[in-house]
């Protein structure tokens, strides 16, 4: 929709909408990953990255210091930053960076059973590959790039997809369920709510 908009205004809605789940991508990944990896530390630094992704959330709300507007290029619209966007962007790499890391070495952990290893490795590597998506950020730092971001994200599904048919990564029926319940309070809960707040201080 941003992309296909010939309305700047709109292409500015629609680039904080596009927003509001971006934020929480990285803690999402961290809680994600400390649970694959049954890791019961750094419930403090998850915590805290919760609230620093509602703090980034409010700012994308209630003002234009993280996403400032939306730029013309020659695909389109494309989200223009604010101040604040930097300073996101090192959070995203901090929590990241963390995470990767927890994965690594466990991945290298000989106290694990070497299947359990190996399903590490190949959710690492499809996590690698998935979050070279980032490269959509060069735009928006005015590097006139077209966004190819979904192709590495359509990499990262192909090898999560086959590592849960062929290896047995996850037992579905908890992804689902639990996926499911993420998706509802995600929807129900926090969509809502930072709809509302969007549009009223627009008004």
């Amino acid at each position: 929709m941003m992309y296909s908009t010939q309305l700047q205004n709109k292409a500015f809605i629609w680039a904080k909408v596009s927003y509001i789940g971006a934020i929480f991508i990285p803690v999402f990944f961290f809680h994600f990953s400390l649970s694959f990896l049954s890791i019961n530390k750094f419930k403090f630094s998850l915590f805290a990255s919760y609230i620093l992704g509602a703090l980034c959330l409010l700012s994308l709300l209630l003002n234009s210091h993280l996403i400032a507007g939306a730029g013309k290029h020659y695909w389109g619209y494309y989200p223009k930053i604010g101040f604040l966007h930097t300073y996101f962007m090192a959070y995203y790499g901090f929590v990241l960076a963390t995470t990767f890391s927890a994965l690594y070495s466990h991945s290298k952990d000989q106290a694990r059973p070497p299947q359990e290893r190996n399903k590490i490795k190949l959710v690492l590597l499809a996590c690698v590959i998935g979050f070279m998506a980032l490269s959509d950020v060069f735009p928006k730092y005015g590097i006139d790039y077209y966004p190819v971001g979904f192709a590495f994200l359509s990499v990262w599904m192909f090898l999560l997809g086959y590592a849960i048919v062929k290896h047995r990564l996850f037992d579905i029926k908890v992804v689902i369920s639990g996926g499911a319940a993420y998706a509802l309070t995600f929807i129900f809960a926090i969509l809502p709510v930072a709809i509302i707040i969007f549009f009223l201080q627009r008004v």
